[in-house]
Formats: C-alpha cells, sequence, structure tokens
C-alpha cells in the first residue's frame, strides 16, 4: 500500500506496534500483599479497544485478600521490594521529565516478565482472545479502509539505514496476523520458547492475565523503583557507563 495510507492504518491502529517492548517493562505481576498509592501510570497502549484501568485493577486485587491463596500463585518466583523513596524519571528522555522524589511502599513483584508458557496455561484456561485477535470495527477507525482492518499488530522491523528514533514507523510495520503466538506475524511460532517473554499484547491483556493469577500489574513509579535496583538516579542500573571494562552488562545489542 502507498505510504499515506499506511500511515493512517498504523496511527488508527495505535500504538500496537510498541506491544513486544511495553510488555517486557510493565507486566511484572505484583501481588496483592501491599496495596501502594503512587503516581499514575503515564500512558496505556492505545491498540486496546476497552482499557481497563490501573486503580480498576488494583481495586479488583484487593478484594481478593492479602494471602497467596491462588493455586496459580508461586511466592518462589517473586521477590519483596522494601519500602523506599527514589528520584523518578530521566534527563535522556523528554517524557520522562521532571525528575521528582516519590514514595514506594513494599510490595512483590515477579521477578521474571511472563512467559509464553504461562500466557498460553492463562488462555487455555480461560479461553482468552488477545486485543491482536479481535476483529476490529470499522466504526473506530474512521477513514481506513475496511480491508485494511484486520486482526493484527506491528513487528519491530530494524531498517538498514540510519533512521530517525523518534519515528516508531521507520522500524515497526504493521502485520495482520500478528499476535501473541505468531510474533513476527504468519509463518512465525512460539514453539519451542516456553520460557521467552509473551509479547504481542497490550495493557488489557495484561491486566486480564493479571487478574487470572491473582495479582495485578505494578505501577510506573513501582516498576521504575524495582528496574532501578537502587535510589541511584544514572544512566544505568549498574552505573553511568553503558559497557563498563568494554563488557556488555545487559542483553541489549
Amino acid at each position: 500500500m502507498g505510504m499515506t495510507r499506511q500511515l493512517k492504518l498504523l496511527s488508527a491502529l495505535g500504538l500496537m506496534l510498541f506491544a513486544a517492548f511495553l510488555f517486557s517493562r510493565c507486566f511484572s505481576d505484583v501481588s496483592g500483599k501491599e496495596i501502594t498509592s503512587v503516581s499514575e501510570t503515564k500512558s496505556h497502549t492505545a491498540s486496546c479497544a476497552v482499557v481497563p484501568s490501573r486503580a480498576a485493577a488494583m481495586a479488583a486485587t484487593k478484594s481478593m485478600g492479602n494471602s497467596l491463596t491462588n493455586n496459580r500463585l508461586d511466592e518462589k518466583d517473586m521477590v519483596l521490594i522494601k519500602p523506599g523513596a527514589f528520584t523518578m524519571g530521566s534527563k535522556e528522555f523528554e517524557d520522562a521529565l521532571p525528575l521528582h522524589q516519590v514514595k514506594v511502599s513494599a510490595f512483590w513483584i515477579d521477578v521474571h516478565e511472563v512467559t509464553n508458557a504461562q500466557f498460553a496455561a492463562f488462555v487455555k484456561s480461560t479461553g482468552y482472545v488477545t486485543v491482536a485477535e479481535r476483529p476490529l470495527n470499522p466504526k473506530d477507525y474512521p477513514g481506513v479502509p475496511a480491508d485494511k482492518l484486520v486482526p493484527g499488530s506491528a513487528v519491530f522491523t530494524p531498517p538498514t539505514q540510519k533512521v530517525s528514533l523518534n519515528d516508531p514507523l521507520q522500524w515497526w510495520t504493521y502485520s495482520p496476523g500478528a499476535s501473541w503466538k505468531q510474533p513476527k506475524g504468519p509463518g512465525s511460532s512460539i514453539a519451542g520458547r516456553d520460557n521467552d517473554p509473551v509479547v504481542q499484547v497490550c495493557y488489557e491483556d495484561a491486566a486480564a492475565y493479571a487478574k487470572w493469577a491473582g495479582k495485578r500489574l505494578p505501577t510506573e513509579a513501582e516498576w521504575e523503583y524495582a528496574a532501578k535496583g537502587s535510589p541511584k538516579n544514572g544512566p544505568y542500573y549498574w552505573g553511568d557507563e553503558l559497557k563498563p571494562g568494554g563488557k556488555w552488562m545487559a542483553n541489549i545489542h
């Protein structure tokens, strides 16, 4: 399709192109042992047709009580984050400003991202259908040709040439049929990748999984506090240098 039509389609379908990235960042689950009162999450994935509020997810968790009685919970795969204060935000990104002090109550969080196997168990148990797999209503996407409104998601397609990092349309492509089961589009598979983090899911999907698991999603402040690992507000959780001693400190290349 022409560039103009492609831009309209990607814009209309919202930020599904960030689904893979956002899921690994926002989807470490928190148990109901402690309910915190910290700042609201700044943004939710716009691809979700009906996005439940974070407050609603927290309320649902609170109603379950403070004990890990659900047989789907496994405390050994969670870690208790102690209460504390930290400087939230970053000077590196405009949308992470201003830097501000935030106090966080104690909470539990999963040690690892939710895996394909865990999400598959949720789908098998509930029959849940993710947003990327659902039919699209033309009324929700005015101006987009009906034949282009097919279920799918965006797939990371890095260009061979240098492009602006401020324009995600340069490195994400909408792929009809892409979903958590086919993360790179038709023909791809998660076979043999049970322990990989599940991708191509949005906030609504994440909230549904968390509720089924007897947990809730972390707030933005909780996730950032846990991810930083210390009150220090450096560019990386291990310090100020990307590759200390020339060594990669995380699987990011």
